[in-house]
């Protein structure tokens, strides 16, 4: 597992480095999405080479923003808001991008499969890191939590309690309490252990 935190999905940078490159938008609309991504990230505090570039990963993020702590008009920062979302969701076509993040791999997908809505809900941001890692979901121990949870501190605005909350601790070599015990898989799964 890599030691330096890094996006496993096309990122801000990305996308401003294929708007710079596309021929097909006005040089207007390219300095324009450049200029409402920097700024958004900005905003966001975080450097461009974290945040993702799906319209569906920042969304609430920058319905969330103020322009006063920003130091921003309303105008300028509701320029941004809708800059960045014509740029992403642009990308996003253009790149042929998954419009939820990184696809699952097939164990996880059955995994997914077997689980019911609640659960599947709070399993599936580990389920997307695990697949894009290709961690195997009997092999997940404390340390993939744990890189998990760094991860998605880095890379989104959740207080850190909460993203330990809304999270699945996955124990391994315990015998199974799901239907995934069918396909002969030794996991466990304990949403509520992190609420202790």
């Amino acid at each position: 597992m890599p030691s330096e935190l890094t996006s496993l999905e096309p990122t801000f940078a990305d996308a401003i480095q294929a708007i710079t490159a596309a021929g097909g938008v006005s040089a207007q609309n390219r300095r324009h999405w450049s200029s409402s991504l920097t700024g958004i990230a900005k905003a966001f505090d975080q450097p461009i080479e974290l945040i993702p570039a799906r319209y569906s990963a920042v969304r609430v993020r920058m319905a969330a923003l103020h322009h006063v702590p920003l130091g921003w008009a309303a105008k300028t920062l509701a320029n941004h808001r809708s800059n960045a979302k014509a740029a992403l969701i642009w990308f996003t076509k253009e790149t042929d991008a998954l419009h939820y993040g990184i696809p699952l791999s097939p164990s996880w997908d059955r995994l997914r499969l077997q689980t019911d809505h609640g659960t599947r809900y709070r399993l599936l941001p580990l389920m997307r890191f695990c697949s894009g890692v290709q961690i195997e979901p009997e092999t997940v121990n404390e340390a993939v939590i744990d890189l998990n949870t760094a991860v998605t501190q880095s890379t989104t605005a959740l207080d850190p309690t909460t993203v330990i909350h809304i999270g699945v601790k996955i124990y391994s070599g315990y015998g199974c309490t799901t239907p995934y015990a069918n396909a002969g898989v030794p996991v466990v799964l304990n949403i509520d252990s992190f609420t202790d």
